[in-house]
């Protein structure tokens, strides 16, 4: 019998237990798509690093944005965006303002400026959702018939940390499964560190997806994991690592499960597990089922049971077993056997590309159609460049996959807002904190549940 068929036989043993749903219904119903999205400012912050600033180095920089603001050619108003260091009021603003920038004709745009935004270090007994540090404002100036002077704010936004945003609009979402949602996620979420200006750069600049650690990942509001696992040692007791292909990363497997147990203790948030690639020590079914148990000893009754993730709606993940099941893990291997704790890999959405067009048109055919194709899986875009032998060895001192992501996520926050907002799953980013795709996703869920509905 072939490799897959155990597994085909059990899919389709539950077949007639999953609830009918046809995610285009209340999109083509409704027009979903065609409203036009609200005019937003949001605060990013660079993955880029400079020389300059302290220490020599200008990291993490705030970054003004922009998005959907109508500008028009009328010459008698113009668009003006604060950065301020506490909330914004008409009367002051000038005098608060930290930096600001006349938009001109510009609709979308984003602006880095010089301004540092400090590291914050969440663990289980810190973590908060208030705003930190920043504030952006845009105010309107126009001139009446009449020659007064009006000034209006548009739109106002805080950089914030999102650790509570599932259960915070439960009574919104509760009716949504999670394939029905946006989630935000990230590529390869297990290699992360600082910025080290004594390393290689040519092997730093390219290993290294993420800034923030795993749980600083899930307080400022991601929940979808990428996972790249690697096992070495003993056979018969192997060491489990994260890795970026051939590359080893720092943190090993307990310490990312931890991470992961530690936060979902602390909230009441659901967290999908993507182990999507094996590359060393997996060379067989044996050296699966060891990880297996290895996970199912690490992680216990924190997972949520094969499917029940699929076709259940949040609040059913909730009241199962009290709560304690809020890991979905997605397992991306051929098994023979039928494990009750996994759910089918995640499909990768994945241009294969180091250019920002051709990434936005794979997108085009590939995001809303991802559906169609696979109602018992996850799908995942994964909006992030992926550099060729050419970048590596030619432009590794430029800046590597923070300097791709730093030009990249501006058009992702973009695009996810607009033409891909009511469609796409999982959304994956690298060095997250420069694509607002937590805010996106969360805007985009509320919508959709005013919408949702089952056959």
């Amino acid at each position: 019998m072939p490799i897959w068929s155990f597994r085909i036989l059990a899919t389709l043993s539950l077949l007639p237990l999953i609830r009918a749903y046809d995610p285009f219904d209340y999109r083509e119903e409704y027009n979903l798509a065609n409203l036009e999205p609200e005019p937003e400012v949001f605060i990013t912050l660079s993955a880029r690093v400079l020389k300059g600033g302290r220490n020599g180095l200008a990291e993490r920089r705030v970054q003004l944005n922009w998005f959907n603001i109508d500008v028009g050619p009328d010459s008698t108003q113009n668009h003006t965006l604060y950065l301020l260091r506490r909330p914004a009021g008409l009367f002051r603003i000038d005098e608060d303002a930290v930096y600001k920038k006349d938009l001109g004709f510009n609709s979308d745009g984003q602006v880095t400026t010089h301004l540092i935004f400090p590291r914050v270090i969440f663990n289980k007994s810190h973590m908060h959702d208030e705003c930190m540090e920043y504030w952006v404002a845009l105010v309107r100036v126009e001139y009446l018939t009449n020659g007064v002077r009006q000034r209006t704010m548009v739109a106002q936004n805080c950089f914030k940390a999102q650790p509570f945003w599932m259960w915070k609009n439960k009574h919104s979402l509760k009716h949504l499964t999670l394939r029905q949602m946006m989630i935000p996620g990230t590529h390869n979420s297990g290699m992360y560190s600082f910025y080290n200006p004594r390393a290689l750069r040519v092997m730093a600049d390219f290993k290294y997806t993420q800034e923030e650690d795993i749980f600083n990942q899930l307080a400022y509001g991601i929940r979808c994991l990428d996972l790249r696992i690697s096992a070495s040692g003993p056979v018969d007791n192997p060491k489990y690592r994260i890795a970026h292909d051939v590359l080893s990363g720092d943190a090993s497997v307990v310490e990312v499960l931890q991470q992961v147990k530690d936060f979902i203790r602390a909230t009441n948030e659901i967290v999908i597990l993507d182990f999507h690639r094996f590359p060393n020590g997996f060379d067989n079914e044996h050296s699966h089922q060891r990880f297996l148990e290895f996970l199912r000893v690490e992680l216990g009754e924190t997972v949520v049971p094969y499917n029940s993730a699929l076709d259940r709606p949040l609040s059913h993940i909730w009241q199962m077993d009290d709560g304690k099941g809020r890991i979905v893990i997605c397992y991306n291997a051929r098994l023979f056997s039928v494990n009750q704790s996994l759910h089918l890999g995640v499909r990768h959405l994945w241009a294969d590309t180091n250019n920002q067009k051709s990434l936005k048109t794979y997108f085009d055919k590939k995001v809303c159609e991802a559906e169609k194709y696979g109602l018992y899986y996850f799908h995942a875009a994964m909006a992030e460049l992926t550099p060729n032998v050419v970048n590596i060895i030619f432009e590794g001192h430029k800046g590597g996959l923070r300097k791709m992501a730093d030009e990249t996520n501006p058009l992702v926050a973009r695009w996810f807002r607009r033409e891909f907002r009511t469609c796409a799953n999982i959304v994956a980013t690298d060095f997250f904190l420069g694509a607002d795709i937590v805010s996106v996703a969360i805007s985009s869920n509320i919508e959709r549940s005013k919408l949702y509905r089952t056959n």
